[in-house]
């Protein structure tokens, strides 16, 4: 095969530019033996592309981030001229590149074949509705047009390239399918001869310049989206708080100067305070609660709303999948929230100049690898969660989407008074939480799109330096309070203030410093939607690719809060001792009482601070390989009910309970890894109780104890009392302060 020359402007789609090149190659040789008498390239009229769309290489405000109307975005104008004789049909292809530099990944806009050579134009919004046909949009989840709609500032490049084809790719279907993706049109384009092709290369602005139409004004002072929403806020169309708003620079500036006022007035007990909404958070659930048309999206009482009206549409069935989802998914969720405390531990370290001998600083490699394990893991919990609530949406009948339809849009002031089903009351707390996170994401994943589920506020990111606390401490445990909207932008801004030029631009760069790293999360959230939602149109999800998706939503994080330590120590150093003071004044005016929190939490639930395994790693000891110690896995949790049993098993060992009355016995084979030693066995009842000695043993060759215990937990006991520890010490070594387990909890109910 070889091609015309007719390329006039832009880069070549990846799968062309080798045989455009081979092209190139092939007519220099000819030219250089060519006849005095032949026409010189100056002669030839050229296949060229425009757009009315496109001004001095920008596409105009007007074209970008285009409202959907029926599911449809209104497609960018084209004309063309002078195709190559011998045409048979026409293709259009409009591709991107989301990561900058990385010209391996491809997100395409517009495909389009059988294109009658005759045609000379497409007018705008008219691509979806000619005589030739259509594949997939940008998210694979319909057959449409996407807008460039660029997150972050920068201009990010888009190509449109109209193909001029000798003969029709005979794989290409006859009709308009989502099947035809850019990779499957490219290859079949790549089947058959091609005469010519004309490229149109343009310029989004991106967030900087906006567009049409034009959002609503971000939240005050760069702070949390919450009210006035105009228009209710749909998701796709365009009205409401956008992503856009999220990651632009006045929002982070205030957002990051608010993170830093949390992480240095507040103590690792503050930090630990983390949302649990905050985990798997890919169904659009943040985009409803920043949307909602009646502005409660801010009031505790908002996820109770949305949960209990979803689980009163679904069937007992229905729900009882939820339940058995939670089951199984508690203990992976513990075991992220128990793993954030690595990264704290490390960050409130470097804050206190506790470093390990030899160092001087964290390890940022070290720093990205646990995070992108962390990430893994909340990579896990999401799948997993598609794989359940995927098929359940698919499978809604008429009547129960016509409830959550007559929902959609309208507010929760709006929606039914809907009550707690009586099969959830039998489940333990943690269960419980987790089933009706469930509910509320069901129901905003179905009313959402990706966009909506790409959406997150401004402090999504970098969440280890305690600004939750300072925001939700006191909505916990108070129906019906509303958290302001412009705390967050408010207190940023007077911290910065406080601030001296130097220590103020150590914070505010960061916003600089990120931008990459924030836009790329975007896109990478944005390809883990588009996964998921498969499952929730009958489709399957890429278990392999969402992994690799979220070890670089991990590591982009990590990158992040690397920046973000380092930048906050450094004003914590130079802090001046009226400074402090005005800064810990501030978190007492907004907290009063809970200024300084009495206990860890384990996102929003209090409990006793845990034995946090050694971060020296962190700092690069032993090789900065980003892997944490094993001991780094979260405790493991057997949940029990009188006269039932349960079963764990984690990176500890496994562990066996049966309850019996008030008496629980337990068998467990742990791991403190220490091969051939001496070791001790130590119990302790509720969470602050004393810890006593209550047998000794010796690990084997694989560094694993066997033990069995019988012990009574008062069927009167409350709260902490519930609960029985164990941990493993290996004298004369440090394992003694890793190798532990928590092996029961609740476990007389």
């Amino acid at each position: 095969m070889m091609r015309a020359l007719g390329r006039t402007r832009g880069a070549r789609p990846p799968g062309v530019a080798l045989l455009a090149a081979l092209a190139l190659s092939i007519g220099l040789a000819v030219a250089g033996c060519a006849p005095a008498t032949m026409a010189t390239s100056a002669s030839i009229s050229a296949f060229t592309l425009t757009s009315e769309a496109v001004a001095d290489g920008s596409l105009l405000p007007a074209f970008r981030c285009e409202p959907k109307v029926g599911g449809v975005e209104a497609s960018i104008p084209l004309a063309w001229t002078n195709v190559p004789t011998g045409t048979d049909s026409l293709a259009v292809v409009m591709h991107h590149h989301p990561f900058p530099g990385d010209t391996t990944k491809v997100s395409s806009y517009l495909l389009l074949w059988d294109i009658d050579p005759t045609v000379t134009s497409i007018a705008h919004g008219a691509a979806d509705d000619g005589p030739w046909h259509m594949g997939a949009n940008k998210d694979g989840t319909g057959v449409s047009y996407t807008s460039p709609c660029s997150a972050g500032a920068g201009a990010h490049e888009y190509t449109i390239t109209l193909y001029a084809l000798a003969s029709r790719p005979t794989g290409l279907p006859h009709q308009s399918t989502v099947d035809v993706t850019y990779d499957v049109l490219t290859k079949a384009i790549d089947s058959v001869d091609v005469l010519g092709t004309a490229d149109l290369s343009f310029t989004d602005p991106g967030s900087a310049q906006g567009g049409a139409p034009a959002p609503p004004p971000g939240p005050p002072g760069g702070g949390q989206p919450g009210g006035g929403q105009p228009g209710g806020g749909q998701p796709g169309g365009g009205t409401g708080y956008t992503i856009e708003q999220a990651i632009s620079d006045k929002a982070q500036a205030t957002t990051i100067a608010f993170d830093a006022l949390g992480f240095l007035t507040g103590s690792l007990a503050s930090d630990s305070f983390f949302p649990p909404g905050k985990v798997a958070d890919f169904w659009g659930f943040q985009y409803l609660r920043d949307n909602d048309p009646t502005e409660m999206g801010h009031n505790t009482d908002f996820l109770t709303s949305a949960s209990l009206n979803m689980l009163a549409v679904l069937t007992s069935e229905q729900r009882q999948q939820l339940i058995a989802l939670a089951k199984s998914q508690v203990q992976s969720i513990d075991d992220y929230g128990y793993r954030r405390f690595v990264l704290m531990k490390a960050f409130r370290r470097l804050l206190e100049g506790d470093l390990p001998t030899g160092t001087t600083g964290l390890s940022e490699s070290a720093v990205k690898g646990y995070s992108a394990e962390l990430y893994a893991l909340d990579g896990k919990i999401s799948l997993e969660r598609a794989q359940v609530m995927g098929p359940m949406l698919a499978s809604l009948t008429a009547t129960q989407r016509a409830t959550l339809d007559a929902m959609k849009g309208t507010g929760m002031k709006t929606w039914p008074a809907a009550t707690e089903p009586d099969d959830l009351r039998g489940l333990s707390r943690d269960e419980k939480v987790a089933v009706m996170t469930y509910a509320g994401d069901l129901f905003s994943w179905y009313v959402g799109d990706v966009e909506a589920d790409t959406y997150f506020c401004p402090e999504r990111h970098g969440t280890y330096f305690g600004s939750f606390y300072l925001k939700d401490a006191p909505a916990v445990g108070n129906p019906g309070y509303a958290i302001g909207t412009t705390i967050t932008a408010d207190l940023g801004a007077d911290l910065l203030a406080k601030l001296d030029p130097t220590q103020a631009a150590s914070i505010s760069g960061l916003v600089d410093s990120q931008r990459t790293a924030l836009a790329t999360i975007v896109e990478t959230r944005r390809a883990v939607a588009v996964q998921l939602r498969k499952l929730q149109a009958g489709g399957t999800a890429d278990a392999a690719v969402v992994a690799d998706l979220m070890k670089t939503y991990g590591e982009l994080d990590g990158a992040v809060v690397y920046q973000y330590a380092n930048a906050f120590v450094s004003v914590g150093r130079t802090l001046t001792d009226a400074q402090t003071a005005e800064l810990v004044a501030m978190r007492r005016t907004l907290l009063g009482d809970l200024s300084e929190p009495t206990s860890a939490y384990l996102y929003s639930q209090p409990i006793a601070m845990p034995e946090i395994p050694d971060t020296d790693f962190l700092f690069g000891v032993g090789g900065s390989t980003g892997t944490a110690p094993a001991a780094a896995a979260t405790v493991p949790t057997l949940r029990i009910a009188r006269g039932s049993g349960s079963s764990v098993s984690s990176g500890y060992g496994t562990a066996t309970a049966v309850a019996n009355g008030s008496r629980v016995t337990i068998r467990a084979t742990m791991a403190p890894a220490v091969a051939n030693a001496a070791v001790r066995l130590y119990e302790r009842i509720g969470a602050s109780g004393t810890w006593r000695s209550v047998a000794t043993g010796r690990t084997s060759a694989a560094g694993t104890v066997a033990w069995a215990r019988t012990v009574r937990i008062p069927a009167t006991a409350t709260g902490t009392g519930r609960s029985v520890y164990f941990k493993v010490s290996v004298p004369g070594t440090t394992a003694g302060a890793v190798a532990w387990s928590r092996l029961v909890r609740a476990a007389v109910r």
